[in-house]
């Protein structure tokens, strides 16, 4: 007698929008970033800022499906393309034609090698890796390990007793941020006693103009990966 336990799934809802790096490898991106930033909406300055983010976002996901694709299926691709050529010129070494094609099927696929490496890169958070590293089964390990520890199997309830249910999970999780946030923002008798007091210059320093070279030096200054997964405002995650 064979007992199967199977783990029904969970619903997870929408999936996040999240930006990846390896866009940027693409030829179209920069125009296809280009064009979605420049359409114009009316508005004030922060309303006009949050639109054009929502539609570049909308704009970068349909091209991501449609035209980027799956990086999996574009190396197979790439790669039966190189091998179809090197083949063929085994037969005619001397042919210049086949000499050329082979260059650029190999060019071509080691673009798409990059570009799988730096998705998995930014997936798997392994930041220390060095460009050009060929570690994708470590990467997929890493991305495996994160995802399991990030997850929420079960949560212990009021009573004591343990749930494992995704709508009681989800609850909970509402509860408890919804607790955080309605808390009163300032606390009286933190401020009260509190032994650091702010002198005149230092509340002056708080509300100092804060020019646009030094807000260029300071994003420059991040590593990248971190930066992208700073842009969660907007939904604009970075993984």
């Amino acid at each position: 007698m064979i007992q199967v336990f199977v783990t029904p799934d969970i619903p997870s809802g929408p999936r996040p929008f999240k930006y990846m790096q390896a866009w940027e490898s693409h030829s179209d991106f920069e125009r296809i970033v280009s064009s979605a930033w420049n359409c114009p909406f009316v508005g004030s300055p922060l309303y006009v800022l949050v639109k054009k983010l929502q539609n570049l976002k909308g704009i970068l996901k349909s091209w991501n499906r449609d035209y980027f694709g799956n990086i999996q299926d574009e190396l197979a691709f790439s790669w039966r393309k190189l091998d179809r050529i090197q083949v063929t010129s085994l037969l005619d070494p001397l042919n210049d034609e086949l000499i050329l094609q082979e260059r650029l099927a190999k060019l071509e696929y080691l673009e798409v090698l990059k570009r799988e490496e730096a998705h998995l890169r930014q997936k798997s958070r392994q930041l220390w890796l060095k460009e050009g590293d060929s570690n994708s089964k470590f990467f997929y390990s890493s991305m495996k390990a994160r995802a399991a520890y990030n997850s929420i199997r079960k949560v212990k309830l009021a009573n004591g007793s343990f749930s494992s249910d995704p709508v009681v999970i989800k609850s909970y999780a509402v509860q408890y941020f919804q607790s955080i946030l309605n808390q009163p923002s300032i606390e009286p008798l933190l401020i009260l006693h509190s032994p650091i007091q702010l002198n005149d210059e230092d509340i002056a320093a708080l509300t100092k103009h804060v020019s646009d070279a030094e807000i260029k030096s300071a994003l420059f200054t991040t590593n990248p990966l971190l930066m992208a997964s700073r842009l969660g405002s907007f939904n604009f995650s970075g993984i």
